[in-house]
């Protein structure tokens, strides 16, 4: 067997891009003179917000070490609000808080681990790889001890496989479902075999925590609290508070904090109370509190920009909206800027390319041009298409995009087309927009990107998550054929070819990658803020501050 490390992983470069027309009734490019307006030339009377001063720097989000001074003092017992937590058990179903990965971080390890910069690196396995795509192997760390003292060997990969199988509904059962056999080598190395070709199998076999047998095996109330992180559960009170106590026998580097509790906060202001109190050092804030604690010395803000790609989706089952012109139309008059303002507060980052895509996900097309606001183009585009002043209905589900579709609705007013609102709730506008629905025109909705293959699932015929009922033989082929195309510069090119697609039929129009904040004491750091919300706070410190 070749063992080739083929570490799947990029750092991916954000660039500005200059818009470039895409002319009615084809793909041709024009020129323009006109410029976006501001946000207070266009704001809706209907909706009334006070923009952020800026859009978060992506930067925020990165780590920090703790400082490593001699004279420096740290805080030994750190608090932080959370979700509810029922359960804290990866064989059991009920286990699918959107906290559950971050919660994983703390108490387990994964074979590998994703770091800020979407690279790969070591951590229950020292090397992995695979020649087709298909079949992968592994040389796993030796010296890692679970919680309960019980060494870390193949045995317990192979115990996660055999378990989470046998386990539908379990959060990782789609990941483990896909491995057709596996063999062990030896204690230290394994390899499985996958039932069809997934080159993207790292990058979810990388989110996978490992457990242990033995401790399933003494006490199944709590043998699920067991794995080989630097966080040992100590205690737990589900939908209310978790004890963690640091791990002192892990087999890396351990956390200069020692103690780290969880609690579940249901109200907003109750967490900022307690904040303010000193009895919490990590919270959630919402957009609208960020302006109290911004310049106040006690706090300090992250902020980043979310992978997820807010959306207009255009009904291609619908006269109206199937219309390539009426499409330029709507793209011609959108102002992403006055969306980020008023839909999410100014926290957020526009779209700037002609696709969609996640904020830090490989293979991004920033390069494909976007079409830009142009307000004569979008009437001229409106009048080559076969409009004639029908009523438009926008669905939307989340309050931001409810928010972003009142946006557009007075944008869209600008050039005579007539748009009415369907505000409803997510379960609502699930089973409203799923394949082949009629109802809606335009879906204004939220694209969740892990992976550059998200991208599938908006794009496939009969795909729930293709709101905008698009169909395209050749898409269809470019989609089949870069799962399974193993060279990374080959899936690259396939990924861009099928971006390029996106922006020439315009079945979606990118608004708005949304911003997240987080509250911190001052001196705290050490979190990693991943832009899929699936933070790591293993190595959270706090300063003693003077």
């Amino acid at each position: 067997m070749k063992r080739t490390k083929r570490i799947v992983g990029l750092l991916l470069c954000i660039a500005m891009l200059v818009p470039v027309l895409a002319g009615c009734g084809g793909n041709s490019n024009t020129d323009t003179s006109s410029a976006p307006p501001t946000a207070s030339e266009t704001s809706s009377q209907a909706v009334e917000v006070t923009p952020a001063s800026s859009a978060p720097p992506d930067i925020v989000a990165a780590p920090s070490a703790a400082p490593t001074e001699a004279d420096v003092e740290f805080v030994k017992h750190l608090t932080m609000t959370s979700e509810s937590i029922a359960v804290i058990d990866l064989f059991n179903p009920a286990f699918q808080s959107a906290w559950i990965l971050i919660v994983c971080h703390m108490m387990f390890d994964t074979l590998m681990y994703r770091n800020y910069d979407n690279v790969y690196e070591p951590r229950l396995a020292l090397e992995w790889g695979t020649d087709d795509g298909q079949t992968y192997w592994f040389k796993l760390r030796e010296g890692v001890y679970f919680h309960n003292g019980e060494l870390f060997t193949a045995s317990d990969v192979a115990y996660m496989i055999d378990r989470v199988k046998d386990t539908p509904g379990v959060p990782s059962y789609d990941t483990y479902k896909q491995i057709k056999s596996y063999e062990i080598i030896n204690d230290y190395e394994i390899t499985v075999t996958l039932e069809a070709i997934n080159v993207e199998f790292i990058a979810q076999f990388a989110t996978c925590s490992i457990a242990n047998k033995k401790a399933y095996d003494d006490d199944p109330e709590k043998g699920g609290w067991i794995g080989t992180g630097p966080w040992i559960v100590e205690s737990f009170v589900p939908t209310e508070r978790i004890e963690m106590v640091r791990n002192e026998n892990f087999w890396g580097e351990k956390p200069v904090t020692e103690r780290f509790t969880w609690i579940y906060v249901a109200e907003a202001t109750a967490q900022l109370i307690m904040l303010e109190n000193g009895d919490v050092q990590l919270s959630g804030i919402s957009n609208t509190n960020v302006p109290i604690y911004e310049n106040d010395p006690r706090f300090q803000i992250r902020a980043y920009v979310m992978n997820n790609c807010n959306y207009l989706a255009f009904n291609m089952m619908k006269p109206v909206t199937a219309d390539i012109n009426f499409r330029k139309a709507v793209a011609h008059a959108l102002v992403r800027q006055e969306i980020v303002d008023i839909a999410v507060g100014g926290y957020g980052a526009t779209v700037d390319h002609g696709t969609i895509w996640g904020y830090r996900i490989p293979f991004k097309g920033d390069d494909i041009p976007q079409i830009p606001y142009d307000l004569e183009a979008a009437k001229a585009c409106l009048e080559a298409s076969g409009y004639k002043g029908e009523t438009i209905q926008l669905v939307a589900g989340m309050s931001h995009t409810i928010a972003t579709a009142q946006v557009v609705q007075q944008q869209l007013s600008k050039i005579g087309i007539n748009v009415e609102i369907f505000d409803t709730d997510p379960p609502t506008l699930a089973t409203y927009v799923t394949w082949g629905h009629t109802g809606a025109d335009i879906v204004v909705n939220s694209a969740v990107f892990a992976r550059p293959s998200s991208v599938r699932s908006y794009l496939m015929p009969g795909m729930n998550a293709n709101t905008a009922n698009y169909e395209n033989p050749e898409m269809n082929r470019l989609l089949d054929e870069v799962v399974v195309t193993v060279d990374e510069a080959a899936r690259e090119k396939l990924y861009r070819e099928i971006q390029q697609i996106i922006a020439d039929d315009i079945p979606y129009v990118g608004t708005m990658h949304m911003g997240m904040n987080r509250i911190e004491a001052a001196g705290v750091g050490g979190v990693v803020y991943f832009p899929d919300n699936n933070w790591d706070f293993r190595y959270t410190y706090m300063v003693k501050q003077d």
